[in-house]
């Protein structure tokens, strides 16, 4: 049988306060167990609704001349999806591609604004882009879709929490990925663009088994604005920014 320590003073320990904390405990459990989205989540239609003129084995021949293999679908929208790519020739790396679809009454693309984000991060430093994925190549131009190739990635924070415990994050990986987070925002506002969309799933680690597999990159500039001229004046803002599920509210952890 153990033995207490002899300093150990079973008499002054609070076990009102013990009991009602670990009620508590009980009682914060039930609770996240609960808990519901306030909003509703976006749901992509399954693939077979999804009008797009890319399939698997597709042979791409993008601006630059170079030409991928599409291998596989990674994942669909509404007017669009992004597939798993590789090289041709001597480059059998492998590649994200996202493509868009034209929408009715809309007479641009959100793929323009994400090329114009990525353009201007391919021109700053290598520590300067670090938390942005790498563009690569983008389509010809046509009227009826655009894609750009960019370096494939992993998974998003979103996916990772859901795997986890009560899907949340450890302490030292919530402080870990919440400064390069906040590392990737300020990089972008460095290039005089502003997000609008700031949510765990627009931000993913980097490929496994690669140099960025330990960093956090943020991705999706489609809603992105640019807020700075290039003669460094302030952009006159927008009065509506954006739709009620995407608030803040998304941004936590």
């Amino acid at each position: 049988m153990a033995h207490l320590p002899k300093h150990f003073n079973r008499e002054s320990i609070d076990w009102t306060r013990v009991n009602r904390s670990q009620e508590n405990q009980q009682q914060n459990l039930r609770l996240q167990q609960q808990r519901q989205p306030t909003a509703p989540e976006v749901h992509a239609p399954p693939p077979e609704t999804i009008t797009t003129g890319i399939q698997q084995g597709d042979l791409i021949t993008c601006y630059s001349g170079r030409t991928y293999t599409v291998l596989k679908h990674i994942s669909f929208g509404p007017f669009g999806a992004i597939y798993q790519i590789k090289g041709n020739g001597g480059d059998k790396d492998l590649y994200a591609l996202k493509e868009e679809k034209s929408r009715p009454n809309k007479n641009f693309f959100k793929l323009e604004m994400e090329l114009k984000v990525l353009q201007a991060a391919s021109r700053r430093s290598k520590e300067q882009q670090q938390h942005f994925p790498i563009l690569y190549d983008q389509s010809l131009e046509c009227r009826s879709s655009m894609f750009i190739v960019m370096s494939l990635l992993g998974d998003s924070l979103a996916a990772i929490k859901a795997k986890q415990p009560m899907r949340i994050l450890s302490i030292n990986s919530g402080l870990y990925c919440g400064i390069q987070m906040l590392e990737s925002i300020k990089q972008l506002h460095d290039l005089g663009f502003v997000h609008l969309d700031v949510k765990p799933s627009n931000f993913v680690l980097g490929r496994s088994k690669t140099s960025s597999q330990n960093i956090v990159h943020i991705i999706d500039f489609g809603n992105a604005r640019k807020i700075v001229a290039d003669d460094g004046r302030l952009e006159i803002p927008r009065k509506k920014a954006s739709s009620f599920p995407f608030l803040s509210y998304r941004v936590l952890l």
